[in-house]
């Protein structure tokens, strides 16, 4: 497929008729949900179609990922200040987020920690002195090439799990507080993935490569560092992928948002996600990441939801990296 039959300067209004309507119309659905004192619907699978799909445990990270949405969307929800309260109280004493509300199903790991941080960090909350001590305690615990590792726990089963997409996640939060550095052989870790013949296949824990160049989109968009060392190659692996259909609503979104805060705009990508929203306004649920290696997918309407809103509204997004940060001479 001629690649510039998939990209273009124009804006999104003009590929999405009625986008406004339509990212308001999704988060009307997500105003519907109940969360009340807890946390966004999410389902496990052992479908990618979700169509064995049963409600999880309650789970802390994808109401995260949600607000990190509407946040870059400049939306609120009804419930924005409790869902809020709701991931302040999510830390343990150290510091640390386990995906699970009851802190007994899983240890808590690196991926949760950060993204509740961002989210917070997003929303106008500030880092404390006990969120920097945690992240100092993230730092360390890497495995004998220095990568950070996904949890934070002693198991030695545990103790060679590591993630691109989570390293991604963690030089956002790190660079976020002007602390990337200490993140160097996770940085060199990212580049190797996304150099390497494994791309494809995803990671660990995030199944579509679609993710990484969300997570990493946003990376490049927000520090000079990340844009240098990874900009090129991130925008060639994002066209290669938009050769490739089908692909879930999630997997349209996130290339569409990846897309936008790589300067280009996704356009089949967008008209795809605008045809699949439902008539109550909420897309369907799509893989987002799964249980290791095994073929337990996690996602739901509401966090396909939140990132085709996201991905529509791409034009209003709002970049919340105070300027010395975002274009920060670190290297």
């Amino acid at each position: 497929m001629d690649t510039s039959q998939d990209f273009h300067s124009i804006a999104a209004p003009a590929l999405v008729p009625h986008r406004l309507a339509r990212a308001h119309a999704g988060l009307a659905f997500l105003n519907r949900q109940r969360v009340g004192t807890g946390y966004f619907p999410s389902f496990i699978s052992t479908q990618p179609d979700f169509s064995d799909g049963t409600l999880a445990p309650s789970e802390i990270f994808s109401s995260a990922l949600i607000l990190i949405c509407l946040a870059e969307s400049e939306l609120k929800l009804s419930s924005h200040a409790r869902l809020l309260d709701k991931l302040s109280s999510s830390f343990t004493p150290d510091g640390f987020v386990h995906f699970f509300e009851d802190r007994a199903l899983l240890p808590a790991d690196v991926d949760c920690s950060v993204v509740v941080l961002d989210a917070l960090f997003k929303n106008g909350r500030r880092a404390t002195p006990s969120m920097q001590r945690a992240l100092d305690r993230i730092a360390a615990n890497t495995d004998a090439n220095g990568v950070l590792r996904v949890y934070l726990d002693a198991d030695p089963l545990r103790a060679k799990r590591v993630d691109a997409v989570v390293c991604v996640n963690a030089l956002y939060t790190f660079s976020t507080l002007g602390r990337e550095r200490e993140l160097l052989p996770s940085m060199t870790y990212v580049a190797e993935h996304l150099a390497g013949e494994q791309f494809d296949s995803g990671t660990r824990y995030y199944p579509s490569p679609a993710l990484f160049l969300y997570f990493a989109s946003r990376l490049v968009r927000d520090f000079a560092w990340a844009e240098r060392r990874f900009g090129a190659l991130l925008r060639e692996r994002l066209q290669q992928r938009c050769r490739n259909t089908p692909v879930s609503v999630l997997e349209l979104a996130a290339r569409a948002t990846a897309a936008s805060n790589l300067g280009l705009v996704a356009a089949e990508e967008l008209r795809m996600l605008a045809d699949a929203q439902g008539e109550d306004g909420s897309w369907r649920a799509s893989p987002c990441f799964r249980f290791g290696r095994s073929s337990r997918y996690f996602g739901g309407e509401c966090l396909s939801t939140g990132f085709a809103v996201r991905a529509l509204m791409a034009e209003n997004a709002a970049q919340r990296v105070p300027p010395l940060r975002r274009f920060g001479t670190t290297g």
